[in-house]
């Protein structure tokens, strides 16, 4: 009985062995689940751009960023800065909302304006459109969504370093107005010396040329005719 006890424990123990193995091999080879794709992966307005506004030609473009996960963030010339979230509306559109903010009289940054985006990226992802409104959050600014503006983005592409026309050295005395490093040719042409030159010019003193007054009295001509005497002086002949 003894042996046959001990036989059965073994063919357990050997049973349970391979359970054992055969377990710790399936999960060795079951993969882990894949992360869920974010939000916006594979849309073409991911990446960075540059933002004009065709309502104010002068301004400086803005440079935001579209992240895969929803985000969106934005710097201003003026040192403020734009953060909001965007969503896919379709294959090539989306719609974003910023909030800016900007400096106040304190110099410290709030937030200044809500900005609602709606656009379409182009067939090549190159370029964008959009129409936007804004509403101000500031106080004392008037109420309400304006709009709307029409923006223009173009994409910020990857691009290979290229053959530098100079050194950093060059390149600082030329801004210092010292031409290039001696020995060193600088290819391509400076930016032009301008020397700027404040003329203060004093306005002369009127000249006031008054005009004498010219009396032209004429004497009074007095002719008078003196008399004229004859004298007859009668000779007597003799």
């Amino acid at each position: 009985m003894r042996r046959l006890i001990i036989g059965c424990s073994a063919a357990a123990l050997s049973l349970l062995g391979a359970a054992v193995v055969s377990s710790t091999a399936v999960h060795a080879t079951t993969a882990p689940p894949e992360p869920a794709p974010a939000p916006g992966e594979g849309h073409p307005v991911v990446g960075a751009w540059m933002i004009t506004v065709e309502e104010f030609p002068e301004d400086p473009p803005t440079v935001p960023v579209f992240h895969a996960d929803g985000t969106f963030q934005e710097a201003e010339s003026d040192g403020g800065s734009g953060v909001g979230t965007w969503e896919a509306t379709g294959a090539t559109t989306f719609n974003l909302t910023i909030v800016q903010t900007s400096a106040n009289d304190e110099g410290t940054f709030e937030p200044f304006t809500r900005v609602r985006v709606s656009g379409e990226v182009s067939a090549d992802g190159q370029t964008f459109t959009a129409e936007f409104t804004i509403e101000f959050l500031a106080e004392g600014f008037p109420e309400g969504e304006f709009g709307p503006g029409h923006a223009i983005g173009t994409r910020i592409n990857v691009e290979p370093m290229g053959t530098p026309a100079g050194s950093l050295e060059d390149l600082g005395a030329i801004f210092e107005g010292e031409g290039g490093s001696a020995g060193t040719e600088v290819t391509g042409s400076a930016p032009a010396e301008t020397e700027v030159v404040t003329v203060t010019t004093e306005a002369a003193a009127p000249v006031t040329t008054e005009a004498a007054p010219v009396t032209t009295e004429a004497a009074p001509m007095t002719t008078e005719a003196a008399p004229m005497t004859t004298e007859v002086v009668a000779t007597t002949s003799g």
